[in-house]
């Protein structure tokens, strides 16, 4: 069966290859996600034939990948880089494939390998997938920002966890980097992870503890009739006079 290669951080990519304890994926396996999740729901619904030449550089199908790992463009051609095919490639050797230069986001990114589901259903009709098959770039986009929001949520819930109960057998509060130490350790983060994407990480653990517990900036209207017209009539009643009490 075929897979596409999405591109994701690479803190989601070493976690969803290494969360699960008595099944840990290499670079070349490729995660599988059950039916009925959302993130199975985006590629039954939205997985298509598309030629290589017109791919994103955010998900590459099985022959794209392929090309790639061959030292070829994602479309095919000469040659460009002697590589060995059986070696999982950098984003070095990727940005110089697909012409871009690897640096910020490029530099901090990683190909994650996902199965495809064998059908998906377009055009009142069920396909099968080929090696072919890809996201597009705004559903690729939409899938990756999936998978990372998800991660968030189980790394502050895991980290947050351990901050409690390491401050309750100590007595003290450990410190942010002691902790993402130890999710590295937990979760099987490959070993040569260099210091600066420790504490790039170890920064934006900060930014989404603040972000996770700031309420959110708006506030129903229950004056508003046009929140009101989808709703029973019981229930339009309730909400007036919930309103008229907490003016």
């Amino acid at each position: 069966m075929a897979n596409i290669y999405l591109r994701v951080p690479w803190y989601v990519a070493a976690f969803y290859r290494g969360h699960e304890e008595d099944n840990q994926l290499t670079e070349w396996q490729p995660v599988e996600f059950a039916d009925y999740t959302h993130e199975q729901m985006i590629l039954e619904n939205n997985l298509r034939y598309l030629p290589e030449q017109v791919q994103s550089h955010v998900c590459f199908s099985q022959t794209a990948w392929n090309n790639i790992l061959h030292g070829r463009r994602p479309d095919g051609g000469d040659v460009i880089i002697r590589r060995d095919p059986k070696q999982w490639p950098d984003m070095k050797d990727i940005c110089t494939l697909i012409g871009v230069a690897n640096h910020g986001r490029q530099s901090s990114s990683e190909y994650l390998c996902i199965r495809m589901p064998r059908e998906v259903y377009y055009n009142k009709h069920v396909h099968r997938t080929n090696q072919s098959y890809c996201l597009s770039y705004d559903v690729g986009v939409q899938l990756a920002s999936r998978l990372t929001r998800q991660f968030c949520y189980e790394y502050l819930e895991w980290t947050e966890y351990r901050k409690e109960f390491v401050r309750r057998q100590l007595g003290k509060k450990p410190k942010t980097i002691e902790i993402v130490e130890m999710f590295f350790t937990q979760f099987n983060f490959p070993v040569a992870i260099l210091p600066t994407e420790r504490e790039s990480l170890r920064r934006m653990h900060t930014r989404w503890l603040t972000n996770a517990k700031k309420r959110p900036a708006y506030h129903y209207n229950f004056d508003d009739n046009s929140f009101l017209e989808h709703i029973s009539e019981e229930d339009r009643l309730k909400a007036e006079m919930w309103a008229r009490k907490n003016r």
